[in-house]
């Protein structure tokens, strides 16, 4: 009897030691490098990363993250920070304490093949983020001669009709600001936006790759708006200043 119980001892403990043991491997030079080198491989050449660093599975940190699609590279991410609570994970739920990158450049967005776009929708654990920052970020050939930009962030997800977020948009060097605060559920929403643009900026730039040129007298402007109520018949009042223009609009969508 003692020997069966000591076999059973052994066989339950057994995977927690060998994930500890890989756990131990992950966490150390020729280990890290292991990983990074797989992720080229396994992802068909999609994804490369190199200066992978930090506590694994936690808190990993990343020098370098490149995402290419058939038609190459499309987004560059430098000095990567992820930081995982550990404890949610045991309700199945996702807590990132914070998500932050140096330097983040997308040059374009990415193109999908049909059976990507026909793939069933997307789903995810409950996913809480409680501090994003980005301290630089370029749009390419998304927005051609737009500033770079900072972000800061914060939000939760329970699915894709319900979630809450905050983005804070600041172009160093320049009085430029965009925030929003969004906030979803299945019977309504509610929204908060304000944005103030000089010259130059970038929605301009945005709007000119669209091939809409903004008149030098509106170029610079500023939006604050505010929705409230379900899709199907969202409150909204909004308030447009662009040089001599001046616009107030209060109605239902």
């Amino acid at each position: 009897m003692r020997r069966l119980l000591r076999i059973l001892l052994i066989l339950t403990g057994l995977p927690v030691l060998l994930m500890a043991a890989l756990l131990l491997v992950a966490n150390t030079g020729p280990g890290r490098d292991f990983i990074a080198r797989q992720i080229g491989p396994l992802s068909g050449g999609l994804v490369q990363i190199e200066g992978l660093a930090g506590h694994l599975p936690l808190a990993p940190r990343l020098a370098r993250l490149e995402i290419r699609d058939a038609d190459g590279l499309w987004l560059v991410i430098e000095e990567v920070a992820l930081d995982l609570d550990p404890w949610p994970l045991w309700r199945g739920q996702i807590q990132v304490e914070a998500l932050t990158a140096a330097t983040l450049a997308l040059d374009r967005l990415p193109t999908y093949s049909e059976s990507e776009e026909t793939s069933p929708p997307f789903q995810t654990s409950p996913l809480a983020l409680r501090h994003l920052a980005v301290q630089r970020l370029t749009l390419g050939q998304l927005a051609p001669g737009a500033p770079p930009v900072s972000v800061v962030g914060q939000g939760t997800l329970a699915s894709l009709d319900d979630f809450k977020a905050q983005f804070a948009i600041q172009t160093p060097g320049r009085a430029d600001s965009y925030q929003l605060t969004l906030a979803a559920s299945p019977e309504d929403l509610h929204l908060d936006l304000q944005i103030h643009e000089d010259p130059e900026g970038l929605i301009s730039a945005l709007l000119r790759e669209q091939g809409v040129r903004l008149p030098p007298e509106v170029d610079r402007w500023r939006l604050e708006a505010k929705g409230a109520g379900p899709l199907a018949a969202l409150a909204l009042t909004a308030e447009l200043a662009a040089g001599p223009l001046q616009v107030t609009a209060d109605g239902q969508l």
